[in-house]
């Protein structure tokens, strides 16, 4: 087991190397130190991908040279006696090859450094950081240094509530503590102004320490403070000039705040403290989920931020119930009811092209797969309306069209099997992908003709008016199975091509609901055959 870090460019090495030092060292574990391509510009002139790797570095009787040599003299500064691997490495996406060593080498700590974007540092690195936060398997360390080279203080405040994350955190930084290297605060911020606010304080770090397998030491002294909030808690107590604050947190998309908001900036400006976020190893469905999304991203052109932006406005403009729809709608189901009246399927075709279903239908599946729970309703409004107007003008077009009957085209959609549910998948995961390339629109209509999704609408209203209920049945059951299904292929493919939830919860729910229709649906049909 070792602590892995990442170094990105010349000004943060000493910093990082000092910190990992000191929890390695409290920790009793070896340390691993990466350099990536901007640390070490020029090694690899042709830009080709290179690996260099230094074992047990401390033991060379001869230091190495160069700018590899900033972190001989931090690791011999903190008085570092451990085993120290350095990896030169050089390509254009670290990521995976960082990923490979993390796994091959058991890591136990993946330290990253991250900073404010605009600085000299580079946004690349705050992408390496962000990603490796997201997707590396063990627990993962993202720390804004304070760039103060030399021999780092050693005072870390670690606020907790007992989460998973910030066990995690007081871990590393106990371990230090019990090692004699540094002092550990453990903060709990509690929002009851008495006694019983601090005792219950008190028991949730003691409990917290005890989960951490952190044993009693003079160095660890836990704090309770009076705030309205996380937040101002932390800044009340950041004056006493703690050099290290460790926040654990699980979410990507907070690590801005954590890292960059009023309270790190104030800690940074009061008292040069560096500030870190951590998070827990990823559980192993986590794990192989990342795994599945590397796979996927490596092999699938993704969206850019742009072309999201355009998918989303043109289909929550598609997905809106207004005029243009009921038009459409109006027109599409009349062109298909009298073409199913006159058993003619040139002209039922032509209603599929006309229908302006699909694009609702999308947008549910768009909705679905970034747990968008507005855009999910306003699709499913859309739809849910959409089949009344079409049911009635079938209903219409049944009594007035003078059929005693039902024909072959009737027939032939109030019959549904598993092969309509593989037409609508497929049909749903060809229509999303064209949709989000727009040079491939031209599939569209093809697409359209092919999910046939007011025809049956149409056949279910003729069959009421003309009292054959069994084929209705059949008919309406054919497009709930035609719309979920699309769904789902939609969902997945906007998964595929780089479009992702934004409430973790959410996603999950409407995933779930959605496979559950769909087995429901396939368990209906197949007892129906």
């Amino acid at each position: 087991m070792s602590i892995f870090t990442v170094i990105h460019s010349e000004s943060e090495a000493a910093a990082l190397t000092g910190w990992s030092a000191l929890l390695a060292k409290g920790n009793k574990t070896d340390l691993c130190l990466c350099f990536t391509t901007p640390f070490i510009t020029g090694s690899a002139a042709n830009g080709t991908e290179q690996e260099k790797h230094f074992e047990d570095v401390l033991a060379q009787p001869k230091p190495p040279d160069g700018r590899l040599g900033l972190l001989h003299k931090a690791l011999i500064e903190h008085e570092f006696t451990g085993k120290v691997k350095l990896i030169r490495l050089v390509c254009a996406k670290p990521k995976a090859k960082i990923i490979d060593f993390l796994q091959e080498q058991k890591t136990e700590l993946l330290i990253v450094g991250k900073h404010q974007t605009g600085q000299t540092r580079g946004s690349d690195q705050n992408e390496l950081a962000r990603e490796l936060f997201a997707e590396a398997p063990c627990a993962t360390m993202i720390l804004r240094p304070n760039g103060a080279p030399g021999i780092l203080p050693k005072k870390c405040l670690v606020p907790t509530a007992g989460g998973p994350h910030s066990i995690v955190a007081l871990k590393y930084a106990a371990g230090m503590a019990n090692a004699g290297m540094a002092t550990c605060t453990p903060l709990y911020v509690s929002r009851a102004v008495s006694n019983e606010g601090e005792g219950l304080g008190l028991k949730i770090i003691k409990r917290a320490l005890k989960k951490a397998g952190a044993s009693d030491s003079p160095e660890i002294t836990p704090k309770t403070v009076v705030a309205r909030g996380l937040e101002q808690g932390i800044a009340k107590t950041a004056g006493e000039e703690y050099d290290l604050t460790i926040l654990g947190h699980s979410n990507p998309k907070a690590l801005k705040r954590s890292l960059f908001g009023t309270v790190p900036e104030h800690m940074f400006r009061e008292s040069g403290s560096s500030v870190a976020v951590i998070r827990n190893a990823r559980p192993i469905h986590r794990h192989l989920s990342g795994m599945l999304n590397g796979f996927i991203e490596e092999r699938i052109p993704q969206l850019d931020r742009n072309e999201r932006i355009d998918l989303f406005e043109r289909l929550q403009s598609g997905a809106t119930w207004n005029f243009d729809f009921i038009f459409l709608m109006c027109m599409a189901t009349a062109i298909a009811a009298l073409g199913l009246a006159q058993n003619s399927t040139a002209v039922v075709i032509g209603a599929m092209l006309v229908a302006p279903l699909m694009l609702p239908i999308l947008a549910a599946g768009l909705g679905l797969v970034q747990g968008n729970w507005p855009m999910m309703r306003s699709s499913m409004r859309s739809i849910g309306l959409g089949f009344v107007v079409s049911l009635a003008i079938g209903l219409l077009t049944g009594w007035v069209s003078g059929l005693e009957r039902l024909n072959d085209e009737l027939l032939g959609r109030g019959a549904p099997n598993m092969l309509d549910l593989g037409i609508a998948l497929f049909s749903g995961i060809a229509a999303a992908f064209c949709l989000g390339r727009p040079n491939l629109s031209a599939a569209l209509p093809g697409v359209a003709i092919a999910a046939a999704l007011v025809p049956p609408i149409a056949t279910a209203g003729i069959s009421l008016a003309l009292g054959y209920w069994s084929n209705a049945h059949g008919a309406a059951l054919l497009f709930a199975t035609n719309v979920v299904t699309i769904i789902v292929g939609a969902a997945l493919v906007f998964f595929a091509v780089g479009v992702r939830h934004h409430e973790k919860k959410r996603e999950a729910f409407w995933q779930l609901l959605a496979v559950f229709g769909v087995v429901i649906l396939g368990l209906i049909l197949l007892l129906m055959r």
